[in-house]
């Protein structure tokens, strides 16, 4: 919620508190920022392993601003946000991001508060393998292994 009459232009903090019954519970600040905008996303495709990095570029990010806390996820998966500068934001994530079925991807976001995220028409597929079979084999013949997983395509070869 806005105070009436703030300007659309402004951009900045308040005391926030709570009345109820007559008793007031003081919170500090709250920091009114502009909402980030997401221009584009790379890679768009990556191991499920969450090692790597995903970049957002866009406009408005920062972390300037009391109770900044940057965030990013990919689907429901947290990452670590860092802001490289005021258009560009690095997002790693620690554990793994879940396979998704053919045609699938997961939606990507950033958010200045690690919660107001922003909208974004981007996403990312994630790849990895499930299993091989068969777990041995023997030395002198030759031995098909059956490796199946999700999100692997063409786009993979070299």
């Amino acid at each position: 919620m806005v105070l009436d009459n703030w300007p659309a232009d402004k951009y900045d903090s308040v005391p926030f508190s709570v009345l109820i019954d007559g008793s007031r519970k003081d919170f500090g600040q709250f920091h009114y920022f502009r909402q980030l905008v997401i221009d584009d996303v790379s890679p768009t495709i990556g191991p499920n392993e969450g090692k790597g990095a995903i970049y957002f570029m866009g406009k408005d990010f920062r972390d300037d601003f009391e109770n900044a806390k940057l965030g990013c996820r990919i689907g429901n998966t947290l990452g670590k946000a860092e802001l490289i500068d005021s258009e560009t934001i690095r997002c790693t994530l620690s554990n793994k991001v879940p396979l998704v079925d053919e045609g699938q991807s997961l939606p990507v976001s950033v958010a200045l508060n690690s919660y107001s995220w922003a909208a974004s028409e981007f996403s990312f597929t994630p790849y990895g393998i499930d299993a091989l079979y068969p777990s041995s084999g023997p030395i002198s013949e030759n031995t098909n292994i059956l490796v199946t997983g999700k999100g692997f395509e063409n786009e993979l070869k070299d």
